[in-house]
């Protein structure tokens, strides 16, 4: 799903999955559905329609936080913080997190 929203495909995907939820912006790249059959072939003739430069704005928001840069920066720091880390320390992933952004 990632991957497709990430090159500008819209998605359609089962309203009641969380994960689709948090990635899918409807009408914008993609569209929810109930697990209905009509609604189902309305949102993909409705995705045929979107506009190319809208869903490649979508697109680039994804690849901004899901890219494979971005996760391969986040995971060396926090491989990082985690070497450094005393065996007694504690450490916050958002801080992590959001220092490596």
């Amino acid at each position: 799903m990632l991957e497709s929203l990430a090159c500008g495909v819209p998605v359609i995907a089962n309203e009641g999955e969380a994960a689709f939820r948090q990635w899918i912006e409807p009408a914008r790249n993609g569209f929810l559905c109930p697990l209905n059959a009509e609604a189902w072939a309305k949102a993909i003739r409705d995705a045929e329609q979107l506009p190319r430069e809208q869903t490649l704005a979508a697109a680039q928001a994804i690849a901004g936080v899901a890219s494979a840069e971005t996760i391969d920066r986040h995971f060396l720091a926090l491989t990082r913080a985690v070497a450094a880390l005393p065996v007694d320390g504690e450490l916050s992933v958002t801080d992590i997190l959001q220092s490596a952004a």
